[in-house]
């Protein structure tokens, strides 16, 4: 069976960003500065809030819990279900993805259009935009993208998704 509770999160870390932007509506994401490049990469920070955690997020909690105490080994694990056990962990999660126009693709984040990371999104929605980077090209911002989600992943804390990783 499940377990009764998953843990608690009340001691989650504030995060290390100067957060860009507030993503409490779709439209927050026009507020945001976006330097001139051809693409870019952004980091979402996905952590759901500690004090009004949505039930479906505790329910997903507790299931990973129960896998976990089971012996699942966490490598084994679907990535949506590593950033659950993150969030157990009290850790930060953020989401790392790249593109031409990083408004537009925030708010398909936030809107659940299907293209590849909403997925994950969907799971665990963005909070907030921690960083943009601009970048020169393409396979510039791609590159930057597995970097700067394996530099949050190795950081005390926090957990980083990217399709790139």
């Amino acid at each position: 069976g499940f377990v009764d509770e998953p843990p608690d999160r009340a001691d989650t870390i504030e995060s290390p960003f100067d957060i860009l932007a507030d993503l409490d509506t779709t439209q927050s994401a026009t507020a945001i500065d976006v330097p001139e490049a051809s693409h870019y990469v952004y980091v979402l920070d996905c952590t759901p809030p500690t004090d009004d955690e949505p039930g479906k997020i505790w329910d997903r909690r507790r299931a990973v819990k129960t896998k976990i105490d089971a012996g699942i080994p966490v490598s084994s694990l679907e990535p949506k279900e590593q950033a659950t056990h993150a969030l157990n962990q009290q850790k930060r999660v953020y989401y790392v993805g790249s593109t031409s126009d990083p408004i537009e693709r925030i708010r398909e984040h936030l809107s659940g259009t299907d293209k590849s990371g909403v997925n994950f999104t969907n799971t665990l929605p963005p909070q907030a935009v921690a960083t943009i980077i601009p970048c020169d090209s393409r396979p510039d911002a791609e590159s930057k993208e597995r970097d700067r989600a394996r530099e949050i992943q190795q950081e005390a804390g926090l957990f980083a998704y990217s399709d790139e990783m």
